[in-house]
């Protein structure tokens, strides 16, 4: 299995239906703070959850949002 590494690669077929992604929206329109909070809340959903839901792809999603957040606070803070 390939692994994905941004946030386009681990979204479901019927996102590209809508042209933009979700994540994009949210990136776009909230605060920085509440952009942050959002990815913050999506890693700690899928880390309680994993076991129970999809495995090992809520892992690998979780770190697309992890690497995500890094680079997001990475660029917040100047580098």
């Amino acid at each position: 299995m390939q692994i994905k590494h941004n946030m386009n690669d681990t979204s479901p077929d019927h996102y590209a239906l809508l042209g933009i992604q979700p994540y994009q929206i949210m990136k776009a329109n909230f605060s920085p703070a509440e952009y942050s909070g959002f990815l913050q809340g999506c890693i700690l959903k899928r880390l309680l959850r994993f076991r129970r839901k999809d495995g090992v792809l809520d892992l690998r999603k979780m770190r697309v949002e992890l690497d995500e957040l890094i680079r997001f606070e990475t660029e917040c803070d100047g580098g």
